[in-house]
């Protein structure tokens, strides 16, 4: 299933608010393995890369931290 563009040009724009459940599916979509972790932590590999975050709690959206960290994986890849 090819990536979500909104979802893709969102992170790229870096909008806070953003829901977390279509951050991680836009990562699936690209290819990226998931790891649960201790807690709320997961880790993205993709591209023999690694992004271990913290999902957003209590609230789903992300914050602009971790939009940037998504967008910098993300550049990192060639993806944005």
């Amino acid at each position: 299933m090819p990536p979500d563009p909104k979802t893709l040009e969102q992170v790229r724009r870096l909008s806070a608010g953003l829901h977390w459940k279509k951050v991680e599916k836009l990562l699936t979509q690209l290819g990226a393995e998931v790891y649960e972790g201790g807690g709320s932590t997961v880790t993205f590999v993709l591209g023999g890369r690694k992004l271990t975050v913290d999902r957003p709690h209590p609230r789903r959206e992300c914050g602009l931290g971790l939009v940037k960290r998504v967008r910098s994986f993300l550049e990192g890849l060639g993806h944005i």
